[in-house]
């Protein structure tokens, strides 16, 4: 019944951003002045767009000392256990990270239903970008599972940085200030900093009953 409701209310949602943005031209439109926010994207086509893209050498360090500062010796060593034995964990097994990190976003959705509309609505302008910029494949960070991802590549580099000092991406830590920047474009679609703090008791409670096995094994 659920999963009706949630087909109702997204096609419902799809339908009010098509009849909005029917009338708009793609080709002749001053998209200078444009109204449509802009989504978080990965783009790094210029010294310019290098220098805005969330990933920061060092972005992470300040972040890990305060979070390495409240932790015990056991709470770390608990962390670092927990992470490698579910990173290790196959794809397929549904207790993986990325399953993991997609059950938490769903929480938030569930938590607070705007969200949900956020997320769509983030998606559709994305696809709007993506066609103003005649970009042959998409590069937005939108989707649910796009936020899995980015969410466990957040994770692992605050994990490589405070016990192997350095980040596990090639692109350098994800800096914390530039995910927030990039957030805040999304206040038209009704985004807000409280956001944050439902992610991260979502996160916890999710994190908490999946990982509960792998606490007698540490």
């Amino acid at each position: 019944m659920m999963r009706i409701k949630e087909a109702i209310n997204r096609r419902k949602l799809i339908h009010e951003m098509n009849e909005e943005f029917k009338d708009f031209d793609f080709e002749t439109n001053n998209y200078a002045s444009s109204p449509i926010p802009t989504t978080p994207c990965c783009e790094a086509k210029s010294q310019q767009q290098v220098d805005q893209n969330i990933f920061c050498e060092n972005a992470l360090q300040p972040f890990v000392q305060y979070l390495s500062g409240k932790m015990t010796d056991y709470q770390k060593r608990a962390l670092k256990v927990t992470w490698k034995r579910l990173s290790e964990a196959p794809k397929t097994s549904g207790r993986g990270v990325i399953h993991i990190m997609e059950k938490v976003l769903t929480k938030v959705c569930e938590s607070e239903p705007q969200i949900t509309a956020i997320f769509y609505r983030s998606a559709f302008l994305s696809c709007i970008e993506d066609r103003r910029c005649r970009r042959t494949q998409a590069c937005s960070i939108a989707t649910i599972r796009d936020h899995a991802h980015i969410l466990v590549e957040y994770v692992d580099a605050i994990i490589h940085t405070m016990f192997d000092g350095g980040p596990s991406s090639p692109n350098g830590p994800l800096d914390p200030e530039k995910i927030g920047a990039v957030h805040a474009r999304l206040s038209p679609l009704g985004f807000d900093r409280r956001m944050w703090h439902v992610l991260g008791e979502c996160f916890a409670e999710r994190i908490v009953d999946d990982m509960g096995g792998f606490r007698k094994q540490i």
